[in-house]
């Protein structure tokens, strides 16, 4: 047998060189390739460290834009009155501002979808710097009914890209914790700016100013503090990936692929049920405590301080709890005990024993809000949470409206208790509906423990 002959210098050399050429061109394709997909996903996607702050920034932003929220539950309507407000004045005041977001929040998901959640978000800090240099600057009746429109609308652009944010950035096991403590820092902004309020509006009224010169120095001191938190968020919230790839929601729902958010149905009509149930009593608490009770303000703020701490601390850590019992369970055992707390208010003696069973509710209701929104994340994907929160906040926010309307008219034609028994109804209703919900629960969710 002959030895097969092996290539010879020259063919070595002629197949070396075409191999080298064609593998250059293909490897100078697929590094050119991967550089580019490489620079898109870390301009999309934040590190860690940048989705560690942009979280830690939406919880700061809530409590500075929540700030001036506590003056206004008592101070409004004096203020509104002290420039010649009547009081169907006063109350289209507070209707011009729950309409506003309602308008605003469907759309403001969609955007939030479409653009990304960052600019919506930074535009909402900036309408609420221009809302409270109004309330600053406000010397008729006219320029308060601008400064109500502003902050409803500045509202929606913050609160709902927030909430799409979290979700985005927060996996499913960690989600009730995150939007427990993000509602905690609204709560303890509404808290806290109202303990730097009251005393600037009492020490103007003590040395003979009056209200109105108390009411413009806390909203100027309002107008800085959102300017600063502004530009902070400026620098330090970065924008998640628009379309993430992520698992399935965590909740599976038997539904047509092509409708989504059909599965949100059943919940939003709890929600427009139970923020309904609470805007019932909102209005007409401090009346049936001054009528019933006393007319003492400083009695009656001293009675709404510990339910005020409630709402500040205690949604974080029973955001965690309905991560680890689940959100429906912990839902419905808030809003029935809400509600047979609602029933027992007529029935007490005295404002101390009121005032320790509103702050029983406010803990039910905090078990309750973080779950509920925790919920919504669960339903939908990454690419619709925006649109998702948007509807939810427009159910929330129909409920805001009719509740406080459907509370006074209760309250004036029907009977001073009317309003705490409606809320003792709807409540334990709404939760039973909760544990009816069509939903399913998977048990894992990206690899995690995910219960319903």
């Amino acid at each position: 047998m002959g030895r097969v002959r092996g290539p010879g210098p020259a063919d070595r050399d002629g197949l070396s060189l075409a191999t080298e050429q064609r593998l250059r061109e293909r490897c100078g394709e697929m590094i050119a390739s991967a550089l580019r997909e490489g620079s898109e996903t870390m301009a999309a996607v934040p590190s860690n460290a940048a989705a560690h702050m942009t979280v830690e920034t939406l919880h700061r932003a809530a409590f500075i834009a929540s700030c001036p929220v506590g003056l206004f539950l008592f101070f409004l309507p004096l203020y509104s009155q002290a420039l010649g407000a009547s009081a169907t004045e006063i109350g289209q005041l507070f209707a011009v501002f729950a309409l506003m977001p309602i308008l605003a929040r469907p759309l403001v998901g969609r955007g939030t979808d479409r653009y990304g959640r960052r600019p919506f978000l930074l535009a909402g800090l900036t309408l609420f710097v221009v809302a409270w240099g109004l309330y600053a600057a406000s010397a008729r009746v006219n320029v308060l009914f601008a400064a109500r429109i502003v902050e409803g609308a500045a509202s929606a652009l913050l609160l709902i890209p927030s909430y799409a944010l979290l979700a985005d950035l927060v996996p499913a096991r960690g989600r009730g914790a995150a939007i427990g403590r993000f509602q905690s820092m609204i709560n303890l902004g509404a808290f806290i700016g109202g303990g730097v309020g009251f005393p600037l509006l009492f020490a103007a009224q003590g040395l003979g100013y009056g209200i109105v010169a108390g009411w413009r120095l806390a909203f100027c001191f309002y107008t800085v503090a959102t300017i600063i938190m502004l530009l902070i968020a400026h620098r330090r919230i970065a924008e998640p990936p628009r379309h993430p790839k992520e698992a399935p929601p965590a909740l599976a729902v038997p539904m047509a692929p092509r409708a989504s958010l059909r599965a949100l149905i059943p919940l939003l009509i709890i929600c427009l049920g139970t923020s309904t149930a609470n805007g019932v009593t909102q209005p007409i608490l401090t009346l049936y405590l001054r009528d019933h009770f006393t007319q003492n303000l400083g009695l009656l703020l001293l009675t709404f301080t510990p339910a005020a701490i409630v709402y500040g601390v205690a949604p974080a850590p029973l955001g965690r709890l309905s991560d680890r019992v689940g959100r429906r369970r912990l839902m419905a055992i808030g809003l029935a005990m809400a509600g047979a707390v609602a029933g027992i208010f007529p029935l007490l003696p005295n404002i101390a024993l009121l005032g320790a069973l509103w702050t029983l509710e406010a803990l039910c209701i905090s078990a309750a809000v973080p779950a509920e929104g925790a919920l919504v994340a669960d339903l939908t994907g990454g690419a619709r949470r925006g649109m998702a929160y948007g509807l939810y906040s427009f159910a929330v926010g129909i409920g805001a409206t009719l509740g406080p309307l459907l509370g006074g008219w209760a309250y004036d034609h029907l009977g001073p208790t009317i309003p705490f028994y409606l809320n003792a109804i709807i409540l334990p209703v709404s939760a039973l509906l909760v544990l009816l919900l069509p939903i399913e629960a998977r048990r894992k969710a990206r690899g995690e423990k995910v219960t319903a």
